[in-house]
């Protein structure tokens, strides 16, 4: 397993879900949600569905609950990765997928895992809109979401960019 590899997976999964085959799909995920596949292979997966995802959104975040819907620690990653690709265009509908998938996943890693990839992605790319939108999260009672803000704090603070000193 290399990125060669995960991008060629990625490849496969995108033109599977493009001819709506799901049974393609699976046989491609299913051999890689089973095995022990290293985080930065499934980010690099995550990445390519995100990209190819911002073509049709909604079938992406349907694919995407089918993969959560498996509870496999690496489809986690997968669609942590996935989501964090549309902040850009779709902040808040992003970071409010991740917030039903952490609620769903409701064990401490799935919190670290998507709250890392799309809550704290979106703090270092976008911070002004992150923060406004992650503060009106921070009155929900789900303690898999609070503690998920809090590991997307620790993301931004670990990767924020270097503030000038004047």
């Amino acid at each position: 397993m290399n990125r060669k590899w995960a991008r060629s997976t990625a490849e496969r999964c995108v033109e599977a879900i493009t001819q709506k085959d799901k049974e393609g799909l699976w046989k491609v995920l299913n051999p890689v949600l089973d095995a022990k596949v290293p985080f930065p292979l499934l980010d690099e997966i995550g990445k390519s569905l995100g990209t190819a995802g911002k073509l049709d959104k909604t079938r992406y975040f349907r694919v995407f609950d089918e993969i959560v819907a498996t509870k496999k620690m690496g489809g986690y990653v997968i669609v942590g990765q996935a989501l964090a690709c549309f902040l850009e265009t779709e902040l808040e509908a992003s970071i409010q997928k991740a917030t039903k998938v952490i609620i769903e996943g409701k064990t401490w890693y799935v919190c670290d895992i998507v709250g890392e990839r799309v809550f704290g992605q979106a703090l270092v790319s976008y911070f002004e809109a992150a923060v406004l939108v992650l503060e009106r999260m921070t009155s929900l009672e789900n303690q898999e979401v609070k503690r998920s803000i809090g590991v997307a704090v620790h993301f931004f603070a670990k990767r924020r960019p270097k503030m000038s000193r004047g």
